[in-house]
């Protein structure tokens, strides 16, 4: 499924998993890291590791928060941009998935990944 969404967005730069963290940090707004892992449900090491390429490319900045120990992220005009020109082809990738899933069998497989992700965490 992964390799079908890089596939579909490669034309943007950035594979699924980097838009998925661009988008999330893009409707937060000014956000930590700590926050953006519990949300994205991954842990600092792998979340750092995932934002250098947004970082290097320009579409993030990570600087020290309030917190000295604190880093926070903030998606720049060049990931504003690049999050507008990709969610189109986020879009038709994700109409084609549904269209051949069903969108009943969508929902369903969603609600599922929500309540392994409630297990995982231990809520």
């Amino acid at each position: 499924m992964t390799q079908f969404y890089d596939e579909a967005l490669r034309a943007s730069g950035v594979r699924a998993s980097q838009l998925g963290l661009l988008a999330t940090s893009n409707a937060l707004g000014p956000t930590t890291m700590n926050r953006l892992a519990d949300l994205m449900v991954m842990d600092r090491t792998t979340l750092t590791r995932n934002l250098r390429p947004l970082e290097k490319q320009g579409l993030v900045r990570v600087s020290r928060g309030t917190d000295r120990r604190e880093r926070e992220i903030i998606v720049t005009r060049e990931g504003e941009e690049l999050l507008a020109n990709a969610y189109p082809l986020w879009q038709k990738a994700q109409t084609r998935v549904v269209g051949s899933f069903g969108q009943k069998r969508m929902q369903r497989f969603l609600s599922d990944l929500s309540a392994i992700v409630v297990v995982v965490q231990g809520r």
